[in-house]
């Protein structure tokens, strides 16, 4: 898979993989304006959708206020199998 996916085409539980990429899309007002912020990182999926802190993580690096992120799109990661040490 090569493009983001809509938030509403995520698997079901059991059928996800543990990790995705992300965009979250939240807000920041400062300067007496609201401004729109979207910015991506890995989060880990619940059954119920991402995890909470991941999501907080991407929206507090990209400034977006408390309670406006929300993840719109995700993209499916595929590692390699881990090295044999």
């Amino acid at each position: 898979m090569d493009e983001w996916t809509p938030i509403k085409d995520l698997p079901t539980p059991g059928k996800r993989f543990g990790r995705y990429w992300v965009i979250v899309h939240g807000e920041e007002y400062h300067s007496g304006g609201t401004w729109v912020r979207r910015s991506a990182g890995l989060a880990r999926t619940y059954n119920d959708g991402f995890n909470r802190e991941d999501v907080a993580i991407i929206a507090a690096e990209d400034h977006m206020d408390l309670g406006s992120a929300v993840v719109t799109h995700f993209l499916p990661i595929t590692l390699p199998p881990f090295p044999i040490i």
